[in-house]
C-alpha cells in the first residue's frame, strides 16, 4: 500500500536496446511529453493515496468496534508504515526457488494501466523481458545455496522447520543455486527505509511524501514512474541537489553518511533532519542500483 521502489532487472549484454523498447511499450509512455507524463503520474499518485486513505478509514472503523487503539500511534506512522526494524521472524526468501514467484515478478504489473496492449501481448512482452534480463542479486552479492557453508547451514535450519516429507538432501537439492537475501551482508542495496513489498532490497518510496515541501510536487510525482537505470540516475541528481542545498544551509550535511534514522521526540511530525535523511537514503539506494545497471519499478 502506497509507493514502494523495487529493483528492476537489467538487460543482458547486447539486449539493451530491446529491453528499453519493451519497457517503453509496457509503460505506455512513448508518445508522452514531460507535461503529459507529470499529469499521468499525478493522477497515479492521487489514485493510490485515495486507496490508502480508504483502507486506513476501514481499519479505523474496524478498530473502533473490535480493538483497543493506543493513543500514541499517529496517522503519519500508520500511513507511512511506522518505524521499521529488522524482521525477527524466520523467513526464507529463496528468490529463484521453485515454490516462489518468478524472478521477474517485479515487472509483472508493467502495462496494467494501459489499454493499448491486449493481455496476451503484455504477457508475451513480459516473458521476453525476463528472458533477456537478469535480476539484482549479483549486485548485492547475495550468497547462493550450495556454494558455501553459511548458506548450506541456513537451508538445513529451514529444513528442520518443515514437515520433512522429503529428505534433507532432496530439500537442499531443490533449492541449490538459489540466492538467500537474508544473508546479504551490509550493502547500499539494502535500504534503511524498508518497503512493504518486494523483499529486503525494496525501498519505501512512500516516505518521500514527507518531503514534498522540500522537493516539490513535480519531483514527488516522478517518484511514481518506473525508471531504467539511466533515468534513475538522472532523477537522483535532482534529489541530491535539493538535499545538499538544504543540508548545507542547516548544518546537516552529516546526515549524508548517517546510517541510522534520526530521532524525533515529536511523534506527530517529521523533522527536517528526518526529511533530509530520507532524501539521502533514497539517493544512496538509487545510485547503488543505477550504477549497477538496474532501474526501479514503482509499485503501489
Amino acid at each position: 500500500m502506497g509507493l514502494d521502489w523495487i529493483p528492476m532487472r537489467k538487460p543482458k549484454p547486447s539486449f539493451e536496446d530491446r529491453f528499453k523498447q519493451i519497457f517503453v511499450l509496457l509503460e505506455g509512455d512513448a508518445e508522452e511529453n514531460e507535461h503529459e507524463l507529470l499529469q499521468r503520474m499525478h493522477k497515479r499518485r492521487q489514485r493510490a493515496q485515495a486507496l490508502v486513505r480508504e483502507v486506513i478509514r476501514e481499519l479505523e472503523e474496524h478498530c473502533e468496534e473490535h480493538c483497543i487503539v493506543e493513543s500514541n500511534v499517529t496517522y503519519s506512522e500508520t500511513y507511512h508504515g511506522g518505524e521499521y526494524g529488522e524482521d525477527t521472524g524466520k523467513i526464507i526468501r529463496l528468490e529463484d526457488g521453485p515454490e516462489y514467484e518468478s524472478p521477474g515478478i517485479e515487472i509483472m504489473r508493467f502495462g496494467h494501466e494501459h489499454e493499448h496492449l491486449q493481455e496476451n501481448e503484455r504477457e508475451l512482452l513480459l516473458q521476453e523481458l525476463e528472458e533477456i534480463s537478469e535480476n539484482h542479486h549479483e549486485a548485492i552479492k547475495a550468497p547462493v545455496i550450495g556454494r558455501d557453508t553459511i548458506t548450506n547451514n541456513y537451508i538445513k535450519e529451514i529444513y528442520q522447520e518443515t514437515d520433512k516429507t522429503i529428505s534433507e538432501e532432496e530439500f537442499m537439492n531443490k533449492y541449490e543455486g538459489c540466492h538467500v537475501l537474508e544473508l546479504v551482508k551490509e550493502s547500499a542495496g539494502i535500504p534503511l527505509y524498508l518497503a512493504t513489498v518486494g523483499g529486503p532490497t525494496a525501498f519505501r518510496g512512500e516516505f518521500l511524501e514527507c518531503c514534498e515541501d522540500l522537493i516539490g510536487n513535480d519531483l514527488l510525482c516522478l517518484a511514481w514512474k518506473s525508471k531504467l537505470a539511466d533515468k534513475a540516475l538522472d532523477y537522483v541528481q535532482q534529489l541530491m541537489a535539493i538535499a545538499d542545498e538544504v543540508a548545507s544551509a542547516t548544518n546537516m550535511l552529516y546526515l549524508k553518511k548517517q546510517d541510522f534514522i534520526p530521532s524525533n521526540p515529536d511523534r506527530n511530525h517529521v523533522s527536517l533532519a528526518q526529511k533530509i535523511h530520507i532524501l539521502y537514503a533514497a539517493a544512496k539506494w538509487l545510485i547503488f542500483y543505477g550504477k549497477n545497471g538496474h532501474g526501479f519499478f514503482a509499485d503501489y
